[in-house]
């Protein structure tokens, strides 16, 4: 056997060890010009999510107690995340020529502002918190999961249903909040009770104002920037470097009750 033939062999052998990788399937990027410290986790891979980073399927997005981000998907579907809050892009197929696929979005904790985009196929969305589904139909609609496991979807714009784990299903229309309970054993129709300044308006529609943050050089510590006020009126957090971002002060509190 030549040295070739031996070479070639043991070059078959490591590539029928070495396990398959799965091609990263791109969902979308960041849409909040500001970091406010949401972080992206795919495996034991760990990021800053920085302005027009991309996110991929599979990854979790999670925020802190005066964290927030916002994400544009490939088909223009958005979801604001606000503070304290855990959402995982579970799924996501899309066909822009015949603008059809398949969302798969779970809403783990915390409180969200979800829009859906231009997949022509509404049932090709599948929305899930712990405790339901929700079917939407040209949707604009604030999701907000408890700790106590209890889950409201607030319908802004558009009508949809919610499916409860356990108990029947109940259609939404604009206007209302459904919510189901830890139990899983329904779905009724109640006040909105969480509130968090990140997903009140659309970030789409906002000012944005302060200086676009872009992901910084290899080695770079987390922007300075990055304070934040005490409340949806708090004063401008201490300006970072150029480029860097500086106003702190579009900041929210967290949850509260109004």
């Amino acid at each position: 056997m030549t040295m070739r033939t031996l070479l070639l062999a043991g070059a078959t052998l490591v590539a029928l060890a070495l396990p398959a990788l799965a091609a990263e399937t791109e969902v979308g990027n960041v849409f909040e010009k500001e970091f406010y410290g949401a972080q992206g986790i795919r495996g034991a891979d760990v990021k800053d999510l920085y302005f027009q980073d991309t996110v991929f399927e599979q990854e979790k997005v999670t925020t802190g107690p005066t964290g927030r981000t916002a994400l544009q998907f490939l088909d223009n579907t958005r979801i604001q995340v606000g503070p304290n809050s855990t959402v995982v892009l579970d799924k996501y197929v899309y066909d822009p020529n015949q603008q059809v696929g398949q969302i798969g979005v779970k809403f783990s904790k915390g409180i969200f502002r979800f829009v859906t985009g231009g997949l022509k196929n509404k049932d090709g969305y599948d929305l899930k918190t712990p405790t339901a589904t929700m079917v939407v139909r040209g949707t604009k609609v604030i999701v907000a999961v408890t700790a106590d496991g209890k889950s409201e979807f607030t319908f802004l714009e558009g009508t949809g249903r919610i499916i409860p784990c356990g108990g029947d299903a109940r259609d939404a229309n604009t206007g209302q909040t459904l919510i189901t309970t830890p139990k899983c054993d329904g779905v009724s129709v109640g006040p909105r009770t969480v509130f968090a300044d990140a997903v009140e308006a659309d970030t789409v529609n906002q000012a944005n104002a302060g200086n676009i943050q872009g992901t910084p050089p290899a080695g770079s510590n987390a922007p300075s920037g990055g304070a934040t006020g005490g409340g949806d009126t708090g004063g401008n957090g201490n300006g970072g470097p150029p480029g860097r971002g500086g106003d702190g002060g579009h900041q929210g509190g967290g949850f509260g009750n109004k």
